[in-house]
């Protein structure tokens, strides 16, 4: 079981703070960029990237070393992280790396190895934020038509935290030229806009069709979303790059660098016959291929499906958070309430809300 007590390494380390405003000022800042990432199912941190991702420190942080780690979201300085047990059975932590605290979130009802989740806040009267984590259930036989579309479509689902619903289905800048029978891959990333204004890029394309793309978002709401292309790459030389996006081997996860004009796309990168390694390739606005660095070896781990119960010998491939951490004063070890909403009148399908504390400062010490 794990206790109140520190979990996570102290990557970042908090002053001693009062209270209000002046616990927001003395709170330690973060390092200029700093990212989180998952690999061989441990989490670590990035540190110290210059532009072009040149000069990078891998940092692993020691948080749950009895749990597999992999997938991370992160939002308003708050990391959680989805792993499993020695059991395979599936785990919610909610990570504080500037408080130094984590906290098990239990749901009402059991894990599904389909579950998606989302972290998030909404602004009450005060202006204070109150932070929620969306589960998303979505059950086996739901009717193409409640999804609004046929498939093989793919959309943007906006959920609005204040409200905790679901806006209209959000057209994506490439449907018409998607192809899922080539595998294409979509991806989505967050990223930060003049330092505090987070918007949204998505990845999609492939080695089977010849390319891949990003796109940006100039504005994006519950309702509404306007895009431009950042980049698109040639899939010509990216063979000889050494990695082949959207393949079972790769996870096509990434970030954008707007102000520098690049995007990083973390990989499994295959340097002999027996020997994988995690790396990094840095891309430029023009579409070529600016520089790549090594992260570490890639493990041979086990996976197990759910499903059928085989077991299946692959390394993973890396996984990273989106926009730079933020450090943030938010206490995790209150006692949450949950919400459990319905988006759909059919019980097959259906999202809960997990509501924590509102903001709170730490005691002067």
């Amino acid at each position: 079981m794990m206790s109140d007590q520190l979990v996570g390494e102290k990557i970042l380390t908090p002053k001693a703070v009062g209270s209000g405003k002046e616990a927001e000022e003395e709170a330690a800042p973060a390092p200029p960029q700093q990212l989180f990432l998952t690999m061989n199912a441990k989490m670590y941190s990035l540190e110290r990237f210059q532009e072009n991702f040149v000069d990078v420190t891998v940092k692993e942080v020691d948080l749950l070393n009895d749990l597999e780690v992999f997938k991370l979201y992160h939002c308003d300085g708050l990391v959680l992280c989805v792993a499993k047990d020695k059991k395979e059975e599936p785990k919610l932590v909610l990570w504080n790396p500037c408080l130094c605290q984590t906290r098990w979130i239990e749901p009402r009802e059991d894990f599904n190895v389909k579950d998606k989740h989302a972290i998030g806040y909404s602004d009450d009267d005060s202006g204070s934020r109150n932070h929620k984590i969306l589960r998303f259930v979505d059950a086996e036989g739901i009717p193409d038509e409640i999804y609004g579309g046929s498939k093989g479509e793919i959309f943007l689902l906006c959920f609005d935290f204040t409200k905790e619903r679901f806006g209209p289905r959000l057209p994506l800048p490439f449907n018409d030229s998607f192809n899922s029978y080539n595998g294409d891959c979509v991806t989505l990333s967050t990223f930060l806009r003049g330092g505090d204004d987070e918007q949204l890029a998505v990845l999609f394309g492939g080695y089977e069709s010849g390319f891949f793309e990003i796109w940006v978002t100039l504005t994006v709401d519950p309702n509404r979303a306007s895009w431009s292309k950042f980049l698109r790459v040639e899939t010509g030389p990216f063979g000889s790059y050494g990695f082949e996006l959207c393949t079972p081997r790769s996870g096509g996860s990434f970030f954008v660098d707007e102000e520098n004009k690049v995007a990083v796309l973390f990989e499994l990168f295959q340097l002999t016959g027996t020997r994988t390694v995690h790396k990094a390739f840095v891309f430029g606005q023009e579409g070529c291929l600016k520089s790549s660095v090594y992260l570490g070896e890639a493990l041979i781990l086990e996976n197990r499906n759910p499903i059928t119960n085989n077991i299946r010998h692959a390394a993973r491939p890396p996984l990273v958070c989106s926009s730079p951490y933020r450090p943030s004063l938010v206490q995790v070890n209150h006692p949450l309430v949950h919400k459990r909403k319905r988006m759909f009148p059919s019980a097959a399908q259906r999202s809960s809300v997990v509501k924590l504390s509102k903001r709170m400062s730490p005691p002067a010490q």
